[in-house]
């Protein structure tokens, strides 16, 4: 059956996000996944509040009973969440240090945090982090070669 109206065109997660979601889920990750899940479907409904829809319907045929057209797929849209929250997070981080360095006048300054009150410094990056997000760099740069750096949600 065919909807009559844009806003009742039903929004599904496909095989391969749920796939990814449940694997996070299950592993620890549900943050994540929750992550990952929001902004999938905010991706689809501001590409469904952009389309525009002729006044008569007569076009709108019965093998569209799902919304095909998205601003980016599902799956470019999970592994740019898993982009910015592991690499792009890490490497603010990296030039703050070496802004600071700069700033200070000290090439061997480490920056630590500490909650205040606690006293009890938190590691933000463990120190093999760098070597893990170089390896992701590589996977999503080959998973997203038209997206490109730039790239943001």
């Amino acid at each position: 059956m065919s909807p009559d109206r844009p806003d009742e065109i039903e929004f599904t997660l496909n095989e391969n996000v749920q796939t990814l979601l449940a694997s996070l889920r299950t592993t620890g990750f549900a943050w994540m996944a929750d992550e990952i899940e929001e902004a999938v479907v905010e991706d689809w409904l501001a590409v469904r509040e952009s389309i525009v829809i002729e006044p008569a319907f007569s076009d709108w045929k019965e093998d569209h009973p799902t919304l095909e057209i998205r601003a980016r797929g599902q799956e470019t849209v999970a592994l740019l969440v898993v982009r910015n929250y592991f690499i792009e997070l890490f490497d603010v981080w990296k030039e703050a240090e070496a802004q600071l360095r700069e700033a200070v006048g000290d090439k061997r300054l480490h920056v630590e945090v500490a909650p205040p009150g606690v006293g009890q410094e938190v590691v933000v990056f463990q120190p093999d982090y760098e070597k893990s997000v170089s390896e992701l760099r590589r996977i999503l740069d080959h998973l997203l070669p038209e997206v490109g750096t730039d790239e943001q949600l």
